[in-house]
Order: C-alpha cells, then sequence, then structure tokens
C-alpha cells in the first residue's frame, strides 16, 4: 500500500506462489542456458524480436553484477521473535546480496529488522516503537497484520526518520511446504522488503512518486533474481509460476489492455480519498503490479542492467517526474517507449516465451 508524504511508507506484500525445490536454491556454480544464449535485446527498437533475451538479458545482467559487486551493507539488526520458529533463514544473507546487486548505490546506514512469528504482535510492537519515529499511518495496527494467525502472510517495509531500514518480517507459517513459508526459505521475501529500504534511501521523499508497478515491481523481480541468481533454469521456472495467471489468460493482456494499465498510474482517479493512485485502491487485481511490474523491470535491466532502477529513483530524489528520470535514463520519452513495452509484454505472453 502507498502513502502520501515523505514519512512512513508501508509496503505490503501478500504473495500466493507455489512450492520450489530448496536444492535450487543452494546451487554455487552459475547455470546458464544448456543451449546457445539468446540474443540480447540493444534498445527498445528490437525488443519484439528479442523476446527471449529479454529475460536472459535481464538475468545475466544481475548475476554478473552479484559477482563482482561489493555489499555495501549498513549496520543490521535483527530481533528475533520469543515464537521464532527454529530454522528460520538468517535475513543477512538476501539484504548481503541485494546490497552487492546495487553495489554502485548508497544503502541505509542502519537496518533493523524485527522477525515475527504468531503471539509475538506485543514484543514485537515495543521495538517497532522504538525505531520507527514517523507516524504519518496508523502504525498501531501495523504489527497486528504480520501475523493475524498462524499463517503468517505478510511483511512490510518501513524507513524513519534517518531513512533506516526498520522491516518488519513474519517468520512463515506453521504448515509445511506452504508457499508463503517457501518465500521465506528462497529468501526472496526477505530481499524484497530490504530493497524497498534501498529504494527509500536513494529516492527519499520523493520515492513514491514512481508508479506503484514500478516500486513493487522492481522489488519483485529482486527477489527473484537473488534467490536464483546462479540457477537461470530455476530463475525461469519461479518466473513462470510468478506469472501463471498472465499466460493461462494471455488473450486478456492485450498490448492496449498493459498500456492502459501501465500508464493508469497517472490516468486513473483513485477510489479512496489518497490522491495517488496505486493498484490498491484502484480497478486492478492488486498483485498486477508485482507480476507485470516485473516484466517492466525485466525489460529496464534487460536494457540498462540492474543500475537503470535506482537511476531512476535517484533522479526522483532531485526533483525530476518519472517521465522525465526516464527520458534521462533510457534517451527516450515514456510516451514513445510505453506501446513498445506494452507490446513486447503482450507478445511473451501471448506467445508463451518463458526463457
Amino acid at each position: 500500500m502507498r502513502f502520501r508524504g515523505s514519512l512512513a511508507k508501508g509496503i505490503l506484500i501478500s504473495l500466493a506462489m507455489v512450492l520450489i525445490p530448496s536444492s535450487a536454491f543452494s546451487a554455487q556454480k552459475i547455470t546458464s542456458p544448456s543451449l546457445v544464449p539468446p540474443t540480447l535485446p540493444t534498445s527498445f527498437n528490437d525488443l519484439d524480436t528479442h523476446l527471449s533475451g529479454i529475460i536472459y538479458g535481464s538475468w545475466s545482467k544481475a548475476s554478473k553484477q552479484l559477482i563482482t559487486g561489493r555489499s555495501n551493507l549498513g549496520n543490521v539488526k535483527i530481533f528475533n521473535g520469543p515464537n521464532l520458529v527454529p530454522g528460520n533463514i538468517d535475513p543477512v544473507g538476501p539484504f548481503n546480496l541485494t546490497a552487492k546487486l546495487f553495489s554502485h548505490f548508497p544503502q541505509p546506514k542502519n537496518v533493523y529488522a524485527i522477525i515475527i512469528s504468531y503471539g509475538d504482535s506485543k514484543w514485537a510492537q515495543e521495538i517497532f516503537s522504538k525505531y520507527q519515529d514517523l507516524v504519518d499511518e496508523n502504525v498501531k495496527t501495523t504489527i497486528a497484520e504480520i501475523c493475524p494467525t498462524k499463517t503468517c502472510v505478510r511483511s512490510r517495509a518501513f524507513h524513519n526518520s534517518k531513512w533506516d531500514g526498520v522491516l518488519l518480517l513474519h517468520n512463515g507459517v506453521r504448515v509445511t511446504h506452504t508457499e508463503s513459508e517457501n518465500r521465506i526459505k528462497s529468501e526472496m521475501e526477505y530481499a524484497h522488503e530490504y530493497f524497498h529500504s534501498v529504494q527509500f534511501y536513494n529516492g527519499r521523499s520523493k520515492s513514491h512518486e514512481a508508479p506503484n508497478w514500478f516500486l513493487e515491481g522492481s522489488a519483485n523481480w529482486v527477489g527473484n533474481i537473488v534467490a536464483f541468481n546462479n540457477d537461470y533454469s530455476a530463475y525461469t521456472s519461479w518466473r513462470s509460476k510468478d506469472l501463471r495467471e498472465q499466460y493461462a489468460n494471455s488473450a486478456t493482456f492485450t498490448s492496449a489492455w498493459v498500456q492502459e494499465y501501465l500508464n493508469s498510474y497517472s490516468t486513473k482517479k483513485p477510489a479512496g480519498q489518497d490522491a495517488i493512485f496505486d493498484y490498491g485502491n484502484g480497478p486492478y487485481p492488486r498483485y498486477f503490479q508485482y507480476a507485470i511490474g516485473a516484466m517492466v523491470t525485466e525489460i529496464f535491466t534487460s536494457l540498462r542492467g540492474p543500475d537503470s532502477i535506482l537511476d531512476i529513483y535517484k533522479l526522483l530524489a532531485d526533483g525530476k517526474t518519472f517521465e522525465q528520470a526516464f527520458q534521462i535514463e533510457f534517451r527516450t520519452s515514456w510516451r514513445e517507449a510505453l506501446p513498445i513495452i506494452s507490446k513486447v509484454i503482450s507478445a511473451e505472453l501471448r506467445q508463451q516465451v518463458k526463457s
């Protein structure tokens, strides 16, 4: 959910995923396609003739950056709840990988990660209140929303007045092999939420002037990359499941539909009182911003690498609009690129291009 102003920004994720074997996350050797890698696109003009190259180019450029990047992760303080389930993933791992992926950019000086299990709400609220000093939303109910039942399905990212990351991370669910638990074991969720704090740190009070599909879609992409940076087949396998609704109903996602969706952040009127349309109060299913937004992020990163994401946020912090930032980063206008991006996403789905 998105909120107005430069105060606390809560990012809520509640994603339904399918199980990927834990062995897919443990390989150390980078595994590229078994055949000759596809040709990468070089500009918006040849995207439509290099659909597989978009997917592979995005993954390969991120994987190479993870090899060469040096983590500049700030000080991380982890608070494990009294009801912590044994065997939980240490969030420092995915935080470090995300920091390496964006090693050309500054990171929050401090990160406070509060790991919440069912029954930890009172404890977590005390910790949260200590480090989160911005209250432009009802933070009193935030903690209770993370694990309202034994099936914990939500995590959230905030920043405080010093732009430190204050992350509320759930500890997975109590039922073995559930989809939500797999997001924890794969490290996706923790990378996703930490990246939001990096967005905030670089975009500052202008972070939320980016479209929500970019805010959430890029974080979704980062989570997938961190989980599968060393195995392309695992990345594409998860990607196909992440986009299963879009592939199964590809006729719905015409070029015109995609274009309207991506442009709706500036053309649609919100249903609520907030003056910013954010897909949480609009006419589209909420998860589309993660799914479609990740596909757009693949296009951006296949052309100009992962740095292009935060380049845009830095430009927003400098007072540029999203359209101005896009023009500077990609040397073409958003108006010119939008129909091409929409056509390409529609073609990927219609042609069932998945790797």
